[in-house]
């Protein structure tokens, strides 16, 4: 499967953001099995309304602009962050405006799960959470 802006399978949701203030974001992922060459622990993260720290337009669905969360190559849960493939500049995102934002995540390829989305403000910005958010 292609990157975005394919529109391979995906799933997208709402969330609630704060204009001006940088987010970092975590996928608490379960890697499966890789089958032959595969790009089977990566997801790629799109967001609407998204900016850079420079205030240009980033990350929007329908475009070639995304994160990526690429989890480890050994199988089971943890925590991985969206960083920027194409780029060195620091993974944070910023939101023009407050209020909904619709968040739209893509799988690579087959083996790759996730369970739980973070988008931290202030708590995570520098490093994951030791475990699950949320129990299951």
């Amino acid at each position: 499967m292609d990157p975005p802006p394919e529109d391979d399978p995906h799933v997208t949701f709402k969330v609630q953001v704060q204009s001006g203030v940088p987010y970092r974001c975590w996928i608490h992922m379960k890697v499966g099995a890789p089958k032959g060459k595969s790009q089977a622990n990566v997801l790629w993260v799109q967001f609407s309304d998204a900016v850079d720290q420079a205030n240009q337009e980033a990350f929007k669905p329908g475009t070639g602009s995304y994160l990526t969360a690429e989890g480890p190559t050994q199988e089971g849960w943890t925590w991985v962050e969206c960083d920027r493939a194409d780029s060195e500049a620091e993974p944070l995102v910023y939101f023009r405006t407050g209020g909904e934002i619709t968040v739209r995540l893509q799988a690579g390829m087959e083996g790759v799960g996730f369970d739980q989305f973070l988008l931290s403000p202030a708590r995570f910005l520098e490093a994951p959470p030791s475990e699950a958010v949320v129990e299951k």
